[in-house]
């Protein structure tokens, strides 16, 4: 599977990084979170 970025996201939907967030936070388009591993 591939996964975007909110930045590529916003890019293809010519909307800002923050809507992206905001539509993932109330489930308006399917996210995956993923969180930095060291």
């Amino acid at each position: 599977e591939e996964y975007l970025t909110a930045k590529q996201v916003a890019k293809y939907l010519q909307v800002k990084p923050l809507t992206v967030y905001q539509w993932a936070r109330t489930n308006k388009i399917p996210a995956v979170k993923y969180s930095s591993i060291l």
